[in-house]
């Protein structure tokens, strides 16, 4: 992959974590990975002409000046992460909740912060999206804190937990019949945010 100096090549690039995770999915195809899309669209980094910081070839942060009008900012399409790129996982983005159900698309409202793709090789990502804003969520201060977040990290455990209710109801449907499918959620912690 050739180096573009105005977008990191990372958005929506087929990366070896991402192969990683296709090798797991391969590996134990009675499981499917449930993986949060990411929060990158606030993050667009300082405004046009403020100093801003690249990473060099050894990976280390350095300045690279001010920035220039042509660097892309998170804020349209193809802002997917390497990891969410993956063939044979579940990439959740996050919407607004429904309060009174569905009744049209037009409810259906994206978030702001939610990573839309596509990916390098053209394939659409997120794989669905779920409600993930003010979610009352388990924190880990205590066995029985909660809190209110929104994040993908929100809509991803909220779609795990809807697919193992779908396959709940579908072995009472169905007695006695195999059921080999599990939702396993994935996501990764960035400082004191989920992504």
């Amino acid at each position: 992959m050739a180096a573009n100096s105005t977008e990191d090549y990372k958005f929506g690039y087929y990366s070896d974590a991402a192969a990683n995770l296709d090798d797991i999915a391969y590996s134990a195809p009675n499981y499917l990975i449930v993986k949060s899309a990411g929060n990158v669209r606030t993050e667009t980094g300082p405004q046009v002409g403020n100093p801003y910081f690249r990473a060099n070839s050894s990976g280390q942060m350095v300045s690279a000046g001010n920035r220039p009008a042509g660097i892309s900012s998170n804020d349209s399409y193809d802002i997917i992460s390497w990891d969410c790129g993956a063939k044979n996982i579940l990439t959740v983005g996050a919407v607004g909740g429904l309060a009174n159900g569905y009744s049209r698309k037009e409810d259906i409202i994206a978030t702001d912060f939610s990573a839309w793709g596509p990916t390098d090789d053209g394939r659409i990502k997120p794989d669905l999206v779920a409600d993930g804003v003010d979610l009352l969520s388990p924190i880990n201060t205590s066995n029985t804190s909660y809190a209110v977040f929104s994040g993908t990290s929100m809509s991803a455990p909220n779609t795990t937990g809807s697919l193992l209710l779908l396959q709940e109801y579908y072995t009472k449907l169905k007695p006695g019949t195999p059921n080999n499918f599990f939702a396993l959620g994935y996501l990764k912690r960035a400082g004191n945010t989920y992504r």
